[in-house]
């Protein structure tokens, strides 16, 4: 019963490692996606840019006329 118990000690340490590294590994993944997405957006802000504008348009009225014109 010690071999059994022993070894299945054994095998949960090198599950937990090997899903420690998969997460690790997964995790850079997902870092390098986030990177290379970020750099992405920052370019088409770049090109946009000059695109952007801002319109307010605004009309006054005399005081004396009427809403309708």
């Amino acid at each position: 019963m010690a071999v059994t118990r022993s070894t299945t000690l054994f095998i949960t340490f090198f599950l937990v490692l090997g899903l420690q590294v998969a997460t690790a590994s997964e995790l850079e993944r997902a870092r390098d996606y986030l990177q290379s997405t970020s750099i992405v957006f920052s370019d088409i802000i770049e090109k946009s840019k000059p695109a952007v504008v801002y319109i307010e348009v605004e009309k006054r009225q005399n005081p004396g006329s009427s809403f309708n014109q």
